[in-house]
């Protein structure tokens, strides 16, 4: 009857086909069977793979110069590229060093450049006047600037102009300023 109320479970007449659990019941209990702990597990040896290593033991190390240099290569690519132009002889690169050392000096040819370049346009004229005019305003103090009220009124125009402002709006600053007196003349003209 227990047979019948299983099989019962589907409708159509199939039926559950219990061939092979047996043997994974016995075979669970034997791999949990702890008499047989201590027995060595056979492993599979992993095959063996080609790795770099390998391919440098077969290379033929005859010494072919006809193949050239990878580092060598590569400095002729970057002097075709202009990104080396100073570089003499890419046959004079042979490791990651002789690499290395033509970079840093093309490094320093072309920051040398750059400086000359500066230096070419440098208009020493004008710094040397801006040198002077600084040294001139530091020597002004307030007893100068009461004694020439006409060179206080400059520093103030000068100052606004300075800032960006346009000469009419620049006038328009002084004409409050000197509105405002003698004394205020002086103490804008010192902030400046």
């Amino acid at each position: 009857m227990e047979d019948d109320d299983l099989m019962s479970i589907f409708s159509n007449g199939m039926e559950l086909n219990y061939d092979g659990f047996e043997n994974v019941e016995e075979q669970e209990e034997e791999d949990l069977n702890i008499d047989n702990i201590n027995e060595p597990v056979e492993e599979e040896v992993p095959e063996k793979v080609d790795g770099p290593e390998d391919d440098e033991s077969e290379v033929d190390d005859s010494g072919d110069e006809s193949s050239p240099n990878l580092y060598s290569s590569l400095a002729n690519v970057l002097f075709e590229q202009g990104i080396i132009p100073s570089l003499e002889s890419s046959d004079k690169i042979q490791s990651p060093d002789d690499l290395v050392g033509a970079l840093k000096q093309e490094i320093d040819i072309q920051a040398q450049n750059r400086l000359n370049e500066y230096l070419e346009n440098l208009d020493v004229d004008r710094i040397a006047e801006s040198r002077r005019n600084v040294m001139q305003l530091d020597s002004i103090d307030e007893d100068f600037l009461r004694d020439n009220l006409e060179v206080a009124k400059e520093i103030i125009f000068r100052d606004a102009l300075n800032q960006g402002l346009s000469e009419d709006r620049a006038r328009n600053i002084l004409k409050k300023t000197i509105d405002l007196g003698e004394d205020t003349i002086i103490e804008d003209a010192r902030r400046e």
